[in-house]
């Protein structure tokens, strides 16, 4: 299991509350701010309601550009203090590899360098645990050196998805959505 598990955020899920959902989260990560369960948890969901419900019946302008706000934030926190975690490194500098613009201000960063970070980190993940599935999967995928070596890979992390993403979150089907879609 990766992520924090919390019955409130099913809950809130299936009543579609994002709002709920990310103040709830934030306000569990200012109490202990280095817990890193806590932190990709809020990271995930803040990326999900930022980058998949841009909607105005989820969010108004003012709360999409407040929670943006808050997610450079985040990121900026997350980058100073667990540049040493795997897990940090490897779900973040893929979101990061992803959409580089949720995480960073780009009137102070061009889009290439953000999107490098991304991609170090990912590499970073997988020389700190070399046997982390995820991590080497995420790398390769965005890396395109090996296509042989990343659908084997692929392959051996789909076996083992519900180990890691056992929760029928939103965020945790993205991603075992992402990790069986060809």
């Amino acid at each position: 299991m990766i992520f924090l598990q919390r019955n409130e955020i099913i809950l809130y899920e299936k009543k579609q509350d994002w709002k709920f959902i990310i103040n709830y989260l934030y306000n569990l990560w200012h109490q202990n701010q280095y817990n890193i369960p806590k932190y990709c948890r809020l990271v995930t969901e803040y990326w999900y309601v930022i980058s998949e419900l841009r909607s105005p019946a989820y969010t108004t302008k003012i709360e999409y550009d407040e929670m943006q706000r808050r997610l450079y934030k985040i990121t900026n926190f997350g980058l100073e203090n667990f540049g040493h975690d795997p897990t940090f490194l490897w779900m973040i500098g893929y979101f990061i590899s992803l959409q580089p613009y949720h995480f960073f201000d780009m009137k102070f960063i061009s889009y290439e360098d953000a999107e490098t970070i991304g991609h170090e980190m990912l590499r970073k993940a997988t020389e700190l645990e070399p046997d982390n599935l995820i991590a080497r999967v995420l790398y390769l995928g965005t890396n395109n050196d090996n296509f042989d070596e990343y659908r084997k890979a692929r392959k051996q992390l789909s076996n083992k998805l519900d180990e890691f993403f056992s929760e029928n979150t939103i965020v945790e089907r993205y991603f075992r959505d992402i990790f069986v879609k060809p």
